[in-house]
């Protein structure tokens, strides 16, 4: 249960003034909520975490709650809840990792962005988008993200590209894999098969 432990993260940040540390669970109440579907306070607690963020310059926090927030703004088609983020992302983007995780996150970014008109459709280039796929993690947003993905490469008639992201994926987590992994999985082979009729 992650509330409980994301209560006594913020009650310690408050006592000890670690204001980073109650961004972060902020953060975690984010990816909880997302979860369980509760849009509204998904939203509620990414914005509390990411304003605070905002104001002390917590990058990593920052960035890593926008991964669930963004989808959220999206979703809604809350363009004024993501301009702050635009804003931010086109000033930082190249200063973000080069690494498979960083790559699929910019990646839905920009795909969230432009669905809101604040940025180009990203190229989504399976070379540099598939080592993600690899990575045994299973968080929601990684989750959501992965997803975001794979239903753009169908879109675009990048059908072999979806089916070796779902074939990395099923590699990657093996027998390691949570009932959202696993749902979050079959989800994606199921759209695969849809879009090859």
């Amino acid at each position: 249960e992650v509330f409980p432990h994301a209560d006594r993260l913020t009650e310690t940040a408050r006592t000890y003034g670690l204001a980073e540390f109650e961004a972060w669970a902020d953060y975690l109440r984010t990816e909880a909520t997302l979860v369980l579907g509760d849009w509204d306070e998904a939203c509620a607690a990414g914005v509390r975490a990411t304003q605070l963020a905002a104001r002390n310059a917590y990058h990593r926090v920052y960035v890593r709650t926008w991964m669930a927030l963004l989808p959220l703004a999206s979703g809604r088609r809350d363009r004024a809840l993501a301009e702050g983020f635009a804003t931010w992302f086109h000033a930082f983007k190249e200063r973000l990792p080069d690494s498979p995780f960083s790559r699929l996150a910019r990646a839905n970014y920009e795909l969230h962005l432009s669905r809101l008109g604040l940025a180009d459709p990203p190229a989504l280039e399976p070379d540099r988008i598939l080592a993600a796929y690899d990575l045994p993690w299973g968080h929601p947003s990684l989750s959501v993200q992965r997803d975001n993905v794979l239903e753009e490469w169908l879109e675009r008639g990048a059908a072999d590209a979806a089916r070796a992201a779902i074939e990395r994926l099923g590699r990657a987590r093996g027998d390691r894999i949570s009932r959202l992994g696993r749902a979050a999985e079959q989800l994606a082979r199921a759209r695969v098969l849809a879009a090859e009729g």
